[in-house]
């Protein structure tokens, strides 16, 4: 939800400061997964999750000197968003049934 709403948000400001025609796009990274030893895939999943929902129209993700190896996976995963049309809960409750796990901070 969060993420959403923020997403959302600067959907909304970006049309409303530079007209319908104009896009949101959305430079993010490892949210959670440095400090808080989250999941990458599982974090960038639900980054693209709430940016899909939300009307972002581009991702840029910054994978910093040692997450490049993601790259693709991520690029397939937001190809597979757009044209998937299951249930937000169905996504969900399939990433919920991987079995993610937090990891250990790495002490930024």
């Amino acid at each position: 939800r969060t993420a959403w709403s923020g997403y959302r948000a600067a959907v909304r400001c970006t049309r409303d400061l530079h007209g319908d025609g104009r896009v949101a796009v959305l430079h993010t990274g490892w949210w959670g997964c440095g400090a808080f030893g989250g999941d990458r895939e599982l974090m960038a999943t639900l980054q693209l999750l709430a940016a899909r929902l939300a009307g972002i129209a581009r991702v840029v993700f910054h994978y910093g000197h040692d997450g490049g190896g993601h790259a693709w996976a991520l690029e397939e995963l937001w190809r597979r968003l757009a044209l998937d049309r299951r249930a937000v809960t169905a996504v969900l409750q399939e990433l919920a049934a991987r079995g993610y796990r937090w990891g250990a901070g790495d002490g930024n």
